[in-house]
C-alpha cells in the first residue's frame, strides 16, 4: 500500500493588520529620521566598495526593517451615515497635505546632496509621486525692514519651518500612494471622494471618533538612499514680505499600509497602499 506523500504546507503570510498589531504604538517621524539618517549613504573616495557596505550594514543593524510611523488625521473628511452605522474616512483624511515643487526640488533637484553624490532619484514637481507629506512646521523668528529698487518698504517677516515625509517613487499621471480603483468618466457629474476606510461604529462611539478621537500611523519599510535633506528658501516680496527657510527632511521607504486607532490607541482598521 502506497502512502501518499504530504508536502509541508507554508505558514500563511502575516496580514498587516496582525503586523500593525504586534508592533505596538506607532512614533514620531523625527524619532525614525534620527535613526536612519545614522546609515551612511556615500561612499568615502579613500574606502573600498567593501569597506563601505560594512560600514553601511553595521548601522543598518541598528535600525528596524519596519516604522510603524504616527501621522495626522483631519477630522473634516471623515463623516457618519446613520443609517449604515458606518464611519467613512476619506483619503483626504490622511494625505492632504503636498509637498510643494520648491521642496521636491530642493530635496532631488539640481544642487541636491545626492545630485552632488552622482545619485539621482526620479520625482516629478506635479503631485504625481508616490509619497505621504506631513504637514509643515512653521514660525515666525523676527522681523526687518526691507525695500525694493523702486524704494518701496514692507516690514518682513523671518520665518523657520520643517517640511517632512516619506518618499517612495516618482509616479505616473494621478497615481498616488493610495491604491484606488479607477472611476468611469461621467459628464457634469462629481466624482465621489475616494474612500480610505469604512468603520462599523454606534452613533456615540462615532461622534467620539470624528470629533477628534481618530489616530493614525502609516508603515515604512526605509530603502536606500533611505533619507534626503536639503534646504528651500524663499525671498520676501511686497505682496508677500515673508523671508522664509524650510528644512526638507524626507525619509526614503516602502509606504506599504495605513492604520486607523482609536484615541485610546486601539487599532480600528489597516488598508494597504502602493
Amino acid at each position: 500500500m502506497k502512502v501518499a506523500k504530504v508536502e509541508p504546507k507554508e505558514p500563511p503570510a502575516p496580514t498587516f493588520t496582525t503586523i500593525v498589531s504586534e508592533m505596538g504604538s506607532p512614533v514620531t517621524f523625527d524619532s525614525v529620521f534620527a535613526q536612519v539618517r545614522e546609515i551612511p549613504r556615500f561612499k568615502d573616495e579613500f574606502e573600498t566598495t567593501s569597506q563601505f557596505e560594512e560600514r553601511q550594514a553595521v548601522a543598518r543593524a541598528d535600525c528596524e526593517k519596519l516604522y510603524l510611523i504616527e501621522t495626522p488625521v483631519d477630522d473634516e473628511y471623515a463623516r457618519y451615515d446613520a443609517d449604515k452605522q458606518i464611519l467613512v474616512v476619506v483619503t483626504y483624511a490622511l494625505t492632504n497635505t503636498r509637498a510643494s515643487s520648491d521642496e521636491l526640488n530642493a530635496a532631488f533637484g539640481y544642487g541636491s546632496e545626492l545630485r552632488k553624490s552622482g545619485q539621482e532619484l526620479g520625482f516629478s514637481t506635479i503631485s504625481s509621486n508616490v509619497m505621504w507629506a506631513l504637514p509643515r512646521e512653521r514660525r515666525n523668528v523676527g522681523t526687518y525692514d526691507g525695500s525694493n529698487a523702486f524704494g518701496a518698504t514692507a516690514t518682513i517677516t523671518k520665518q523657520e519651518g520643517v517640511a517632512r515625509g516619506v518618499f517612495e517613487r516618482e509616479g505616473k499621471y494621478k497615481e498616488n500612494v493610495w491604491v484606488e480603483a479607477p472611476e468611469p468618466y461621467k459628464y457634469g457629474k462629481e466624482t465621489p471622494e475616494p474612500v480610505a476606510f469604512e468603520i462599523k461604529a454606534d452613533p456615540s462611539t462615532a461622534k467620539a471618533l470624528k470629533e477628534g478621537g481618530l489616530r493614525a500611523a502609516i508603515l515604512v519599510s526605509p530603502a536606500p538612499p533611505f533619507y534626503v535633506t536639503g534646504v528651500d528658501t524663499f525671498s520676501p516680496t511686497l505682496r508677500a514680505p515673508y523671508d522664509r527657510k524650510t528644512d526638507v527632511r524626507y525619509l526614503i521607504g516602502d509606504i506599504q499600509c495605513a492604520a486607523l486607532y482609536d484615541a485610546n490607541g486601539k487599532l480600528l482598521a489597516t488598508r494597504a497602499t502602493r
